[in-house]
């Protein structure tokens, strides 16, 4: 479904559709339809999918290069926060296995419900196109201080800072 912000560019709302449930005091369950949204950005570098890929393994850098100032690992589990505004987000992440991509984590703490985020590699032609995608859904739907478009918005750059670090890392 494609939806019109007030500039005119188009809005990607994900057909994919997570369902929560919560239950109330008195132990009744209602079920709440939660959207996931969509942020995908794709490059192509002059580079191989070898070189790409080694970059990518090198994560603190690579997570610092989209503005978190805190980056922790340990072993498949990543701690990262920044300063946004007055707000400090923190997130707890965990590498995945994902037969499609080069890199691929998921969110196992933080603001997010649900959040993955894949960058996938395709050689063509001495360039590599990479695409960086995330789907994330709120917490809080309607009462959360963050609005689907402003994290859009943010994870578009951070991703795209990200992209901007590949390419010169590659160069």
């Amino acid at each position: 479904m494609l939806s019109n912000d007030r500039r005119g560019r188009g809005r990607h709302r994900d057909e994919h559709v997570r369902t929560k449930v919560f239950v109330d005091g008195e132990g009744t369950q209602e079920p709440t339809t939660i959207a996931m949204e969509t942020v995908t950005v794709t490059r192509s570098i002059e580079a191989s999918s070898d070189e790409i890929r080694d970059a990518l393994d090198d994560l603190e850098p690579f997570m610092r290069a989209s503005g978190f100032d805190e980056v922790e690992i340990d072993g498949d589990r990543l701690e990262i926060s920044k300063a946004l505004g007055l707000l400090r987000i923190s997130l707890t992440l965990r590498v995945s296995e994902d037969e499609q991509a080069a890199l691929a984590y998921e969110q196992i703490d933080g603001v997010f419900d649900s959040m993955t985020t894949t960058y996938e590699l395709t050689e063509r032609d001495g360039t590599t196109a990479v695409t960086a995608r995330t789907e994330f859904a709120l917490d809080a739907p309607g009462g959360s201080i963050l609005d689907a478009t402003v994290v859009q918005r943010q994870r578009r750059k951070e991703l795209q800072a990200q992209l901007d670090y590949l390419e010169d890392r590659v160069e």
